[in-house]
Order: C-alpha cells, then structure tokens, then sequence
C-alpha cells in the first residue's frame, strides 16, 4: 500500500467511526463504542494487508508453458549500486536523479514532526512516572480486594492508573482520606486495569507520534479517550451497584475540577478528571443513561465489519507483487499479420494453485499475445523489439511506467464456481517497443500514441480488458471477453470495416437492459421508458476509446414517448443525440447500417456536430424475477 492510498484508507475509517459514534451514540454499550477506535488504531498503525501477507517471489512456483518464458522487472536500484546480473535490462533512460526529491522534503518534514511529538511523549511520561515514584507513599488502609498497589502522592491533580506491565493506583491525599471517593476511584482505576487503557494510552501516543500532521487523528485520540473514560464509568457503576450511580456521579464532579492532569492525549497514565465538556457527557450518562438498542448494536457489530473490510481487504490487494514482465520471443511462431484490437489466442493449460492462478493466467495469456508482436514480417508497424506484459491489477500502483495513460483505474476482478468453471479478468496493458520507433505507428493513432513513462517513453501502451474462462474438467483457460481501449483504427470507411469491428462496436449498444418499477400505473411504465434511454445514452460515453465510431463525450436524451402498450408489452420511441468524439462520418455510418437511414440525421443549430437517432424500444415484462419490483427489459429490435 502507497503512503497516498495509507492517508486515504485512515481518513475513511476515522470518518466512519466519527459517523457511527455521533448517529448510534447512547443507543450502544459504552465500551462498544470505546471499541470502534480498535479500527482506527489497527488502520493507523497496519501499512497493509492483516490476513496475509504477499509471498516473496522467489516463493511462488510458477510453472511456464513451453513456448513461452516470463521474466520479472527488477526493482529500481539506489543510485551508485549495479544492479545484479540479469538475461534482460529494462531499458535505460539516460537521466539522472535529481539531488533532492520532493518525497524526501516531504519525508524530513513528517520524521521533523514525529521526532518533535515523540519527544514530548517520551519526556512527559519519564516525568510523570519519576515525580510519582518520588513522591508516592503507600496508602495506609488499601482495599483489601484490590489487586495492585496503591499510593498517596501529594499534590497530584486526581486518581490515575500508572505503569504498563506492573501498574499501580495512585490517589491524592484528597481522595485516599475520603472513603466513599476512594472507594469510587479504585473502582474506576482498576475498570481502567481490565479495559487494558493503560496500554491502548501508550498505542495512542504511538498513533499521535507517527500521525502528528492529520488533524482528524488527534480528534480520534481526544474522543477514543473521552469514550475510554465512559465505559469505566459504566462498568464502575456496574460493579458498585445502582445505588452508587448518584454518589459516583457526585464524585466525577468533584475530582473534575482540577485542569492539569494525568493521564492526557500524550501521556501513557489513565486518570479519573474531566473536561468540562466530558464531565457533562459522563455526569448525563450517569444519571439519565439511556436504553441500549438490540438494533443500534447489530447495525453497529454490521457497519463495522464492513468498514474493516472494505479497509484491510483492499490494502490486501493492493500488495499483490506483481511487476511488469518481459515477454521473450518465440522462435518457432510465425506471424504474417496482427491487428491489436482483434485478440484470439490458443486456449491453455493452467494448474496452478488456487491462491495464484487468477492474475498469472491474465500475465501468461497476454504474454503468448504479445509474442505475435516478435514474429511479424520487418517492416511491419506493429514489429517490436521489446515487449513487456503489464498486470494491471491495481491500474499504475508504483510500477513507474503508465504514468497517465490508460482511462480505468482498473479492478481486478474473479470468482469461483465450485461446481462448474473459474474466471478470471482485468485491465491489462501491453507495453510495445516497435522495432521502427514510435513514428512507425503514429499514422494508426488519433489523439496522440499511448506512451509509457521513465523508462518506457518509447513503448506503445495498450490496453485490454479481458475476462478467461476455464471450464471445469478440462484445465484449459479460454478468451471469454476482451475489449481494447485505446485510440486505433479510425471508422474510415464503412467497406473496409472487419466484421470483428462490427461484433465489438455493436457490443457496446445495450438492448437487453432492465428497469423496475414501484407499481404497474402509466406514470411507472413511462418512467422505466425513460430511464432506460438515459442508460443506452450512457453507454455511447463508457465505450472504448479504440476508434470506435459511438465513442461519445457528450449524449442527449430527447422525447420517449410510449406508443402502445399490453400486459406484457411496452412499445417506445425514443429520441436521442450524442457527440461522437471521431467525427460524425463514421457515426452516421455505422447508425446508418445499425438502425436503417430513416432513424439516424445530422444535429443542427445547438446539436450542430450531433448524430440524432430514433430508436424503437420494446420492453417486456420479465415474470422471472421473484420481487416486488415490477421489471421490464428492453429487447433489441429484428
């Protein structure tokens, strides 16, 4: 996990905990709410992933298909160091590093902070526990039930709970000469004992030390104390008795006098003194406590296992390992012609282990494609020198080479049917070399070429999102699904359009779409009309930006006008525009031998550089669903 992606998971988190606390607030135990901040310091304090941790590379066997060897990208080396021997350098840029980085000032600065913070930690805590092992004396006529020592120590502003592994009470004289206060403040002390806060003040030290910058962190360590304090009030009064309630409230109010105590944000020593704020908050829950909700406390025990999950789940695929690999050619493979955006590869064998298999078969099936790309004929565009296979898995996490490239941030995504077949799909990206140089293919670009960064300026990138499939029986991974997303092949003209071109472009026109309803009225019916044209217009902006002749950067949705309609049927027509970022001659095409010459038109005035289409929509009902939701979906037209 990057230091960006750390800042922004800990912010979440401290975010939600701060939104359960002020919504359920009361309605939960007190020490239930104390125990949401765990997330937050595990979050604080856990770089990455708490499950499991990535093996190292040299750990994971991966058996390569024999026309094919992978090679992993080496790491970056410090500068001055030669980086060990290797069948294959990446290439060399040339430059040299600047003397000063802006992650080093900005690393100065942060250890500048916690050295300042840390400091104030440790010398107040060495104080502290030096002034009252000076002063302390032991209390004349302890409890006999408590199980550590106590102490009288003059002077000290209240109660407080002290030392980590051999802790000790320790009472101003105040209190030690008042049965009833001491007899409150061992109870509450030693509640402090069993909570185990006299280590979690330590660990918010910690957080406060390597956090000091955030602002949100030390809201979380002033409210995470404020919340210890209350669920030791509540147990304290649990195991006084009811009728101590009033007489341990009296006694809150009477120690919280004192400003200056124990047991602050960066001190390690607990204490039984309030804020004025806090007193309020503690004194109300001690005379007017409100009824604890079953609901408040499932919903509770519900969000927070979300939010851990979301957390801890996506830092622990963030760590995957997975850098870029060089693809070697294959002697043996001839190929005479390659169009990128036509991707067919021979089904293969993978018998890999559960834990692995989903992202190395994307790497091996993009290897054996990139191949091709050794073995076309010189002079060829797409002949390359040098191809690597870029995982894509978590889209330009730290692998220094895509830079702003590419439109997704991609997902890598995959699941497992127990019983009939496993998939496994992402964004993956091919980083090319060609053998004439970058000028080579620039003529099969609009837009500019999709160029890598640092040490691939002069690779091609290209981008797939692709989906296997390996049936179960049979071992063998197959191509379900992939769809380039890069700026090649232009429309041009409609005769020269492959009828791979054709099944992709039309791919992106989403018939079958389904829309619910709340009830079977008119309003409903026309309602789920509409918002099925909104989603179809949709699909012309999310389509590939390959040259696709749909790709749109902006869309209108005009009249849709409900023409007739049955108990199982809809029939709409529905009017709409959008901008085709390639111009309107190849839109207007291919419109035109998609819907017929009669539904598609030129826009004029303020959708001057707009295809218009009218589409006929038939929607009908779908009697499969078992819902209340009344659904309708859309069939494409004969």
């Amino acid at each position: 996990m990057t230091v960006p992606e750390h800042l922004l998971w800990a912010t979440a988190v401290i975010l939600a905990v701060l939104l359960l606390r002020h919504t359920l607030g009361r309605r939960i135990p007190a020490l239930g709410r104390y125990a949401l901040w765990l997330l937050v310091a595990l979050r604080l304090l856990v770089p990455g992933r708490l499950a499991v941790w990535p093996a190292p590379a040299e750990e994971e066997a991966v058996p390569a298909p024999a026309a094919q060897t992978v090679q992993t990208l080496p790491e970056e080396e410090p500068e001055g160091e030669s980086p060990p021997a290797q069948t294959t350098a990446p290439p060399e840029t040339g430059k040299t590093a600047p003397v000063l980085t802006m992650g080093q000032v900005c690393f100065a600065l942060w250890l500048t902070g916690a050295a300042a913070v840390g400091g104030w930690f440790l010398v107040g805590n060495v104080r502290l526990y030096r002034r009252l092992r000076r002063d302390r004396v032991p209390c004349a006529e302890p409890d006999g039930s408590v199980p550590v020592p106590v102490y009288v120590v003059a002077d000290l502003p209240g109660p407080c709970l002290a030392g980590l592994f051999r802790p000790a009470i320790y009472l101003p004289p105040g209190v030690a000469d008042d049965p009833a206060a001491c007899r409150h403040a061992l109870t509450h002390e030693l509640c402090h004992r069993a909570h185990g806060d006299h280590f979690w003040a330590l660990l918010r030290g910690i957080c406060l030390t390597l956090w000091w910058f955030h602002p949100l962190v030390w809201v979380s360590a002033v409210l995470s104390r404020r919340d210890g304090e209350l669920a030791c009030d509540a147990a304290a009064v649990k195991r006084l008795g009811e009728g101590e309630r009033i007489p341990y409230g009296r006694t809150l109010v009477a120690l919280a006098a004192q400003a200056a105590r124990p047991g602050g944000l960066l001190l390690s020593a607990t204490s039984m003194g309030a804020g004025k704020q806090e007193l309020m908050e503690r004194v109300t829950s001690m005379t007017s406590p409100k009824q604890i909700s079953k609901l408040a406390v499932s919903l509770t025990l519900a969000l927070s296992l979300l939010v851990g999950t979301a957390a801890f789940t996506t830092a622990a695929q963030s760590g995957n390992g997975y850098l870029p690999r060089q693809v070697q050619p294959d002697p043996a493979l001839t190929v005479t012609a390659l169009d990128p955006t036509v991707v067919t590869i021979p089904d293969f064998d993978w018998t890999g282990g559960r834990g692995s298999y989903e992202a190395e078969v994307l790497i091996r099936w993009m290897s054996a494609y990139g191949q091709q790309f050794y073995a076309l004929p010189e002079g060829h565009p797409w002949k390359a020198g040098d191809v690597w296979v870029v995982p894509n898995v978590f889209y330009g996490r730290g692998n220094g080479i895509l830079g702003g490239a590419g439109e997704k941030d991609g997902t890598y995504t995959y699941g497992v049917d127990d019983s009939k077949s496993r998939h496994a799909g992402t964004w993956v990206t091919l980083a090319i070399k060609p053998a004439g140089g970058i000028q080579a293919v620039e003529p099969l670009f609009q837009g500019g070429v999709p160029r890598g960064t640092g040490a691939f300026a002069d690779y091609v990138l290209l981008q797939y999102h692709v989906q296997l499939i390996c049936e179960a029986g049979d071992g063998q991974w197959r191509h379900r699904f992939s769809s380039p997303s890069w700026n090649t092949l232009p429309p041009g003209d409609p005769e020269t359009w492959t009828a791979e071109q054709l099944a992709l472009w039309e791919s992106n026109l989403p018939w079958g779409m389904s829309m619910n309803m709340e009830d079977d009225t008119a309003a409903s019916r026309q309602k789920a009309g509409e918002d099925w044209a909104e989603s179809y217009a949709n699909h012309f902006l999310t389509a590939p930006n390959n040259g696709n002749p749909l790709k749109a950067d902006d869309v209108r949705v005009g009249s849709v006008t409900l023409l007739s309609q049955t108990a199982d049927t809809l029939s709409f027509r529905v009017e709409l525009a959008f901008r085709p970022i390639w111009g309107t001659e190849g839109a207007m095409a291919f419109c035109t031998l998609q819907y017929g010459a009669d539904a598609c038109a030129l826009g004029t005035g303020e959708l001057e550089g707009y295809v218009t289409l009218t589409l006929p929509l038939t929607m009908k009902r779908d009697t499969d669903r078992t819902s209340p939701w009344i659904w309708w979906t859309g069939v494409r037209p004969d």
